[in-house]
């Protein structure tokens, strides 16, 4: 077994671990005594979301629902993010690093993906979304959601990095920096915003006709590479995520910015490819 998988077999051991105590309390978050009533939960799910402890906020959340099926559902989901690799710790860490700016967050998280990124786990990511849709407590959900499609949207570009551990703006255009010099207008003509020799192609419209993932299908999401449609339809879904979840969390601002950049843009227009590659760019993704 690979040094790595010996370190992410132990890192999801432990998160497992404590996982088992998920819903039952957040004690690393003190910074109020013993919250109460909707506004204080919402304020220390919101919180716990900028710490990077989604299952901390999760919990928040559900105390705004009496429903045992939600909490049920909820343990699923996480304890299945972190099979895949997205563990609480995993999370927390790539939020710090990125100051919750969703560009670099996104690369951290395709940088620690792209060991295992595959047809495989990209399908598992986005079953575990459909698994988020069964909890009822609206921003519970919304949360889960949300994270489900950072991993999910990570995924798809991990599936592209040269080099495991490090996915770089070359692996998403063929010249950042010219492509970013050609400007919005100019990126449709600039062959500097094409790619060559990727998996990440801009494919064609999903099968089933969907545009967000809640009406997406598995077979959407099953084929042998990934696609500019697929990353399209997950950033539409994080957008609707996080218009759920409102304000109050820096990381939700920050991906209600990034996802209005692109969410209506055209992939069926001509040389379209290349100026949607020049926005993803131009929003920080990419180690340079």
């Amino acid at each position: 077994m690979s040094r790595w998988r010996i370190r992410r077999s132990l890192s999801v051991a432990a998160s497992l671990i404590a996982g088992a105590g998920l819903l039952a309390g957040c004690n690393a978050y003190q910074f109020m005594d013993s919250p109460s009533g909707d506004a204080q939960y919402l304020a220390a799910a919101h919180s716990c979301l900028d710490q990077g402890d989604y299952a901390c906020a999760t919990q928040y959340f559900l105390k705004l629902s009496s429903s045992a099926s939600d909490t049920q559902y909820a343990e699923r989901a996480m304890t299945r993010l972190s099979q895949s690799g997205i563990e609480v710790g995993t999370f927390a860490s790539a939020i710090l690093q990125s100051g919750a700016n969703l560009g670099r967050l996104i690369t951290l998280f395709a940088d620690s993906l792209s060991y295992q990124a595959s047809s495989t786990l990209r399908l598992e990511l986005f079953q575990n979304y459909k698994l988020t849709l069964n909890i009822q407590n609206t921003q519970a959900q919304a949360a889960l959601r949300m994270i489900t499609a950072l991993a999910l949207l990570a995924e798809l570009f991990a599936e592209d990095a040269g080099t495991a551990g490090n996915y770089t703006s070359q692996d998403l255009v063929n010249n950042p920096s010219s492509c970013l010099a050609a400007g919005a207008a100019g990126s449709l003509t600039s062959t500097a915003c094409d790619i060559t020799g990727k998996k990440l192609t801009k494919g064609t419209a999903l099968a089933s006709g969907a545009t967000t993932l809640q009406n997406a299908i598995s077979t959407d999401f099953s084929s042998a590479n990934a696609t500019l449609y697929m990353v399209q339809a997950t950033l539409t879904e994080l957008n609707a995520a996080t218009q759920l979840l409102g304000g109050g969390s820096k990381l939700v601002t920050s991906a209600l910015s990034f996802t209005s950049v692109v969410t209506g843009f055209n992939l069926s227009a001509v040389s379209s490819e290349r100026g949607y590659r020049y926005l993803l760019l131009n929003l920080g993704l990419g180690n340079h």
